[in-house]
């Protein structure tokens, strides 16, 4: 019990440690608090990311993130350069950069909302069509880029476009309120090259694509028409594979 001692009372060695037990226990329901306060933040933080990483209609990443992993993978190429690591140079980078062809035919002839409506179709397909590990993107518009892991441009060529064909291995049709849209796409390829940054390929993707939009003289030195195909863009020229029969499961 307490007592008093010089006008003072004071407790019992039992009820301070009691006092003690309450104060711990308030204490530690206090940091319990913060620790979920902090995880619902971080939840949020992750949320909100995550929603700015995403393109909303197609349910790719969005161009916001497809600038951030350019930027990472020139980052990552740098340090392994400064630190020497052979595992990393090793490995290469492709960029592929595609457009929907006759897009705004698409939206002057059925609309706008039949445009979205191919959009979402073709986020679910190029979802479908690359690996896991590809960084799939929406670059702006109907155009998508795509960054992937590969060693071999001329076997990656023969992945996405048939030079038998003349045209891209990248297809597939749309149903929507009865209509029957076939989808294809034109596109430019570009390795990143040992030294440049990887903005450099992405030019060249570019410079190969639009080629590939307008059309040109194809590896077997006949005029190709635009759209549909999909050019490799080396030593300075824009252009499709040779005919010859290479697997198109033939990928590093």
């Amino acid at each position: 019990m307490s007592f008093e001692k010089d006008g003072f009372q004071e407790r019992t060695p039992e009820e301070e440690n009691a006092k003690l037990r309450e104060a711990l226990i308030a204490q530690e329901i206090r940091i319990s608090e913060l620790h979920a306060k902090v995880l619902e933040r971080d939840q949020r933080i992750a949320t909100l990311q995550e929603i700015i990483n995403t393109d909303r209609l197609t349910q790719l990443r969005s161009r916001g993130a497809l600038e951030n992993k350019i930027l990472s993978i020139d980052e990552r190429r740098r340090e392994n350069q400064e630190s020497g690591s052979e595992t990393e140079s090793k490995k290469n980078v492709a960029v592929l950069i595609l457009d929907i062809d006759n897009f705004k035919q698409i939206n002057d002839t059925y609309g706008h909302l039949v445009g979205d409506h191919v959009l979402v179709e073709v986020g679910k397909f190029l979802k479908d069509e690359f690996r896991k590990d590809d960084f799939v993107g929406r670059w702006g518009g109907e155009e998508f880029m795509v960054l992937l892991r590969a060693t071999n441009l001329e076997l990656l060529m023969k992945k996405f476009y048939d030079p038998q064909a003349k045209r891209a291995r990248l297809g597939f049709v749309v149903e929507t309120d009865g209509k029957t849209i076939p989808i294809t796409f034109s596109g430019g390829l570009a390795m990143l090259e040992s030294g440049e940054d990887i903005q450099d390929a992405v030019s060249r993707a570019d410079d190969a694509l639009y080629t590939a939009k307008r059309g040109s003289v194809d590896g077997d030195g006949e005029k190709t028409s635009a759209r549909d195909r999909i050019l490799s863009y080396t030593n300075g020229t824009a252009k499709a594979p040779q005919k010859e029969e290479v697997p198109p499961e033939t990928i590093v």
